[in-house]
């Protein structure tokens, strides 16, 4: 595993994309900072505001992380890609979780980038109203990372099983987000229905929504429920990735 993780390092800082991904993480949030700090006058531009709206922005991260899956995974199911690793001596298993951990090491560095660019350019650019709201989003990163991981594993599921970028992501766009909403929808008149999602985290994307990690013994649910998420999907999807037949 080692030895592959490494070749797959090399892989991924040798590619442009790469970089030019991280460059959008940087550039980003400085500019929206600067055009917060340019026509957003007294009202709203200061730290408060710019706080306050990135916690109102962890859905964007849910639609990035497949994104991220594709980008790392696609290239195994090109030309025959996976079987030809396969027949140098490394497993299934190998790939499947040694890409699954480059996921997590890309999305790692992704998210240290934007944070930086945002808490350095907001306070460098902005009012400063001090540091409470800036606290509550950093703190916000504690209960909103479980639920990313279990989107994050979902999508990785997802994409190994689907092999193209097109059923992956429309899979993962019905499980991770439309199901939230129909959910919903159809529990809009039973009050038990609408109670267990009051009570449980059962759908990170809307949990991540709603805040959920705020609420009391929160952050221990978003926690469980995202641990139970990245257990299901590779309960169900490991065995079936090793004896699935890829083209």
């Amino acid at each position: 595993m080692s030895n592959y993780l490494k070749s797959e390092l090399y892989r991924l800082v040798r590619k442009k994309a790469f970089y030019f991904f991280l460059a959008i993480c940087m550039l980003g949030p400085l500019i929206v900072t600067l055009l917060t700090a340019t026509t957003g006058g007294e009202l709203y531009a200061n730290t408060e505001f710019a706080f306050k709206s990135a916690m109102n922005m962890w859905s964007l991260v849910f639609i990035i992380v497949p994104i991220i899956v594709s980008f790392l995974v696609s290239d195994e199911f090109t030309d025959g890609a996976l079987k030809n690793t396969v027949a140098y001596g490394i497993t299934r298993s190998t790939v499947f979780y040694g890409k699954w951990i480059m996921e997590l090491l890309f999305l790692g560095i992704s998210w240290l980038v934007t944070y930086i660019s945002l808490t350095a350019s907001v306070f460098l650019l902005l009012q400063n109203n001090g540091t409470t709201h800036f606290m509550d989003f950093t703190a916000s990163i504690a209960g909103v990372l479980p639920l990313v991981l279990a989107a994050l594993t979902v999508s990785h599921c997802l994409c190994f099983l689907t092999e193209k970028p097109l059923p992956h992501l429309v899979s993962y766009a019905l499980i991770i987000i439309a199901l939230p909403e129909l959910y919903f929808m159809f529990a809009h008149g039973i009050p038990a229905w609408r109670e267990i999602v009051d009570r449980v985290p059962l759908f990170p994307y809307a949990a991540a929504n709603d805040f959920f990690w705020m609420k009391s013994n929160g952050l221990l649910l978003c926690w469980i429920i995202g641990t139970a998420y990245v257990l299901l999907a590779f309960l169900t999807s490991a065995r079936w990735v090793k004896t699935k037949e890829f083209k």
